[in-house]
């Protein structure tokens, strides 16, 4: 997103500052004027633990007030642990959007999280053979201090990597069409989203796991795997002309309202 700005909120403390919890960095974000965030973290594994109230109250703040009333996107990355992000309370908020990991080959990444609280999938490195071991080019922390002794990297990945591609992507969006609302750019992506399937690697005998079947969509066009698909950032264009079939792009246990896109 070429004519896009950064707005960082660090809420991890430092020598000289205290650290923002969850909550309060996503209510400054909001209140600066941040249309999307991203998350390129997560919570360890704990099966069921809930938000707390105050971050329930922040990400409703986010998406009631945010943008004066139109929603701010917020994106999180699945996780890297291969299993079910039912466990993941960030992933399962009807408030944000989550984002697992694809590889260059357009199947699964075979460290990325899944679960019926998929949203979307963007490329970032696979490495379940050599052929989609490529990983993302980002710029890096100047000289020496970084990952590379460059500039940048080219081996970004996990859906750390993944979600600020989505992120990138709403930005697109937006840059088309400011007046759409959080929810409106949501079901743009994850209606015009590609079905890519798992079947560019045999993973039964890769890994013993025929994930093409585990991972097939349904009737709703939902995978576990994949969410509603890879996201495709040509969704820009839809998001100009505001066309977006009233039926698709609602993951399972979301208001059915969410997928209602003005004509």
């Amino acid at each position: 997103c070429p004519q896009c700005g950064f707005m960082p909120v660090r809420f991890l403390a430092t020598e000289t500052a205290r650290s923002l919890t969850f909550a309060e960095a996503i209510i400054r974000a909001v209140d600066e004027g941040a249309d999307i965030i991203n998350n390129s973290w997560g919570p360890r594994y704990s099966r069921f633990f809930p938000l707390s109230t105050a971050e329930t109250d922040a990400l409703r703040y986010a998406h009631e007030q945010g943008r004066d009333g139109l929603g701010t996107l917020i994106f999180f990355s699945a996780g890297n642990s291969a299993i079910d992000i039912l466990g993941n309370a960030y992933a399962r908020s009807p408030y944000t959007v989550t984002i697992g990991a694809s590889s260059c080959l357009d199947d699964w990444a075979p460290y990325s999280s899944f679960g019926a609280e998929m949203d979307l999938v963007t490329p970032s490195k696979g490495g379940a053979t050599d052929e989609d071991a490529h990983g993302v080019v980002s710029t890096d922390v100047l000289g020496d201090d970084g990952y590379t002794d460059g500039d940048f990297t080219s081996d970004f990945s996990g859906t750390s990597a993944s979600s600020p591609i989505a992120s990138g992507v709403a930005g697109l969006i937006l840059s088309a069409n400011p007046s759409l609302t959080a929810d409106q750019v949501r079901v743009i992506m994850t209606s015009t989203a590609d079905k890519i399937n798992a079947d560019q690697i045999d993973w039964v005998a890769e890994r013993g796991q025929d994930r093409a079947t585990e991972f097939a969509y349904d009737d709703l066009g939902h995978s576990t795997g994949f969410g509603f698909g890879r996201a495709n950032a040509h969704a820009r264009r839809v998001a100009a002309g505001g066309v977006v079939d009233d039926d698709v792009g609602v993951r399972p246990g979301r208001d059915d309202a969410l997928a209602r896109v003005d004509r």
